[in-house]
């Protein structure tokens, strides 16, 4: 799934990008919150990884992969930093 979006941003390197596809390849991002006020319109047909609901129910699952997360990977705390997913080239 990542390895389809990688292409367009073309943010990193080649070189790097060369060296991340292995590390990278398996992994599936969690869904986000589409919010249409805040991505270009070309975004909105390709915005298919979106968690459903209401404001309230949207935030609530991210904080829970956030909790589940720091869980499953025993760590204290969570950088609220862009995501590097999708930054990798498909080449």
């Amino acid at each position: 799934m990542l390895k389809k979006q990688w292409c367009l941003l073309q943010v990193l390197d080649w070189e790097l990008q060369r060296q991340l596809v292995p590390h990278m390849k398996e992994q599936v991002p969690l869904p986000g919150i589409y919010d249409p006020d805040f991505i270009a319109a070309n975004q909105d047909t390709r915005a298919d990884n979106i968690i459903k609901g209401t404001r309230s129910e949207q935030v609530e699952q991210v904080r829970q992969q956030i909790r589940t997360f720091k869980e499953e990977q025993k760590v204290d705390k969570v950088n609220k930093s862009t995501t590097l997913v999708q930054a990798i080239s498909c080449r």
